[in-house]
């Protein structure tokens, strides 16, 4: 008996889930510094970049789930929210679906927080050109009606930010309402990568941090992500720098939210080769230890010519935070 092309990919699929790669989501799993708790392909097509990821607990099982946003080439005309599933390693989907957006490649970014605090997630669409206010906008879509209405349209004052910005949503000030990161990555006064934080109570209106980092201007370079490194309840920044590394590997540069990100909280290689455009990047908790936990999506050039998930494990010492990868 002979296998088709898509019954093929399907085998390889399945014998990756179930034999190559073991690992689940589970508390308690601590891996070697330096090591891959999972490495597996999933259901989403590679070679493009008509996807953006985020990652997030969409139905609540306290598993961090796989949010690819699709921003162009979509069946419904619209940009679309495909979830895929945290506790059954990324391997089925929790929702697919169109949204009340267009197609929106190349003019908007997206972030994943549940702006109305009714325990449902919605997709904020931040529009960085192109907008009748001159100014970045932020829409944000309802999760509780599956992305098909508006919750919020807002100018804010930050000018028209492509190529300039990169965005992140987090709880800066711990009051609750997820804040808008807009880490200004080059064409900055101080010659820095500066770190602009808008208030989500004032539907981010008002700032609650301006101020340039311990990091040099960062485009074209570096890739960055949210977390709580020391576990210190302040916000820290994963700076990851995917190319022009000294050791010809994708690196870990976390500035520390405490300082308002003056210092560095740790400098480390991975395994994993220098990125390029290859990768995107995420920090969660996949395997609920209790330490962040660093999420590479290989998006081309994979092996299964499908989507790849690598995740690297924050693995605890004796005494201070967890390591990600070696110190450098």
């Amino acid at each position: 008996m002979t296998m088709d092309k898509t019954h093929r990919m399907l085998f390889y699929m399945l014998l990756c889930s179930f034999f190559l790669y073991p690992i689940v989501c589970m508390a308690g799993n601590a891996e070697a510094a330096g090591s891959w708790q999972l490495q597996i392909p999933i259901a989403v097509e590679s070679d493009t970049d008509a996807f953006e990821f985020h990652s997030a607990d969409f139905n609540g099982d306290g598993c961090s789930d796989l949010f690819a946003i699709k921003k162009k080439d979509t069946g419904t005309k619209r940009t679309e929210v495909h979830v895929l599933d945290g506790k059954n390693r990324f391997q089925g989907f929790l929702l697919q679906t169109g949204t009340v957006l267009g197609p929106s490649d190349g003019v908007f970014s997206f972030a994943v927080g549940d702006y109305n605090r009714d325990g449902a997630l919605d997709l904020y669409a931040i529009k960085m050109k192109d907008t009748d206010s001159n100014r970045t906008e932020i829409h944000v879509l309802d999760g509780k009606t599956g992305f098909r209405t508006f919750l919020l349209h807002a100018a804010v004052p930050i000018e028209l930010s492509y190529d300039i910005f990169h965005f992140e949503l987090g709880d800066y000030n711990a009051d609750g309402y997820p804040d808008l990161f807009a880490i200004k990555m080059r064409k900055t006064d101080s010659n820095r990568t500066e770190i602009h934080i808008l208030d989500g109570k004032s539907n981010f209106q008002k700032f609650l941090l301006q101020m340039p980092s311990c990091l040099e201007n960062s485009y074209g370079i570096f890739s960055f992500a949210l977390g709580d490194y020391d576990r210190d309840g302040k916000i820290d920044i994963y700076a990851i720098k995917r190319n022009h590394t000294d050791s010809k590997s994708t690196e870990i540069h976390i500035l520390n939210g405490s300082s308002n990100y003056r210092n560095f909280l740790l400098h480390s290689r991975t395994n994993l080769e220098e990125a390029h455009d290859n990768f995107a990047f995420l920090v969660n908790d996949y395997n609920l230890d209790g330490t962040d936990d660093f999420y590479a999506i290989k998006i081309r050039g994979t092996a299964s010519h499908r989507t790849e998930v690598y995740v690297l494990g924050g693995v605890r010492r004796k005494s201070g935070p967890p390591v990600l990868g070696t110190l450098i």
